[in-house]
């Protein structure tokens, strides 16, 4: 796994994936990589849908879950060493947001200078009931947002 690659796994008993951004590649003895992204300290990557959330760097164990994020040409306009310098900016950061600065729309950031989220749009209906009927529109605006940089498959 390359520097300033995206990538996302399964969230812990929750409804959305989360994202991050590798700084350091595959450790060879630990099958781990160094990444940035907005987590509530302490490995629960939902905890409380982000109510505690900030940006840190952290080592993740590599496993079949995780996808790597595929990027439009031209999206990416920050080259990997820039993308990392962007993320470690805000490092401690902890102004999470579900619908607009989250840990993807924050690698989004970092990568393409585009503060970009499907998934803070999708959350309502993912969640279920009336709130996934009234979701609709919603959805359909973050996915716009999101095919301006990148080939999204939820």
């Amino acid at each position: 796994m390359n520097l300033g690659t995206h990538i996302r796994t399964p969230g812990t008993m929750c409804v959305y994936d989360h994202h991050m951004l590798v700084i350091r590649g595959i450790h060879p003895h630990r099958n781990t990589v160094l990444v940035i992204h907005y987590t509530k300290h302490g490995g629960d990557t939902c905890g409380k849908l982000g109510l505690d959330n900030k940006i840190i760097e952290e080592e993740k164990t590599i496993t079949d879950k995780i996808v790597v994020a595929v990027y439009k040409d031209g999206a990416v306009i920050n080259t990997p060493e820039q993308a990392i310098v962007r993320a470690r900016s805000r490092t401690g950061e902890a102004k999470y947001n579900l619908f607009d600065n989250n840990c993807e729309s924050f690698v989004n950031w970092a990568l393409t200078e585009k503060n970009v989220t499907y998934q803070g749009d999708a959350a309502p209906m993912k969640i279920g009931g009336v709130v996934a009927a009234a979701a609709v529109v919603g959805v359909g605006v973050g996915v716009a947002k999101c095919k301006d940089v990148m080939h999204y498959t939820p």
